[in-house]
C-alpha cells in the first residue's frame, strides 16, 4: 500500500510529510519516502515509485535499490 501524505506536518509535527509504504494487512509502515508535495502515487512492476505533484506540475521517480 502506498499513501501520499502532504498534510501531516501542520497537525502532527512528529509525522513528516511524504509517502508511506506499508502493509494493507496489518497497517504497519515499512518504508518512507520524503516528498512533502506528493498528491498521487503509483508503483511499477520493478518497485519504482512515481509521485505526482500537481502544484509543481511534475512527476518524481523514486528508484528501488
Amino acid at each position: 500500500m502506498y499513501i501520499p501524505d502532504n498534510t501531516s506536518g501542520a497537525n502532527r509535527p512528529e509525522w513528516p510529510k511524504g509517502i508511506r509504504i506499508g502493509s494493507a494487512k496489518d497497517g504497519s509502515v515499512t518504508a518512507f519516502l520524503p516528498d512533502p508535495g506528493a498528491e498521487n502515487v503509483v508503483a511499477d512492476a520493478n518497485g519504482n515509485v512515481y509521485a505526482a505533484e500537481v502544484a509543481a506540475k511534475m512527476v518524481k521517480k523514486f528508484v528501488k535499490r
